[in-house]
């Protein structure tokens, strides 16, 4: 009716915009180090259902794409590349 599309198709490609980001950025910045390194051995979670991540919701997006994290991250680095993967929701050849 508004021809608008639909509010999940926004939220993805906005999520793997900001995915982009962070894939281009050097390895010590402090997002990086928060995102991707894993908790101390000693840390437990609390008991219940595990937390939907943001990162369990970008690897959700990169499988309908058929792509892992390894092969994202090496098309982040391409910014026009990424962009049309990320609005588009195109696939690579």
């Amino acid at each position: 009716m508004t021809r608008q599309p639909p509010l999940s198709l926004i939220v993805r490609s906005r999520r793997l915009s900001l995915f982009g980001l962070v894939a281009r950025m050097d390895d010590s910045a402090d997002i990086c180090r928060l995102l991707f390194e894993q908790p101390a051995e000693n840390w437990r979670r609390s008991p219940g259902r595990p937390r939907s991540t943001w990162l369990r919701n970008v690897a959700d997006d990169l499988k309908e794409l058929d792509m892992d994290f390894l092969d994202a991250t090496a098309s982040a680095q391409n910014r026009p590349l990424w962009r049309i993967i990320a609005k588009h929701g195109a696939t690579l050849p």
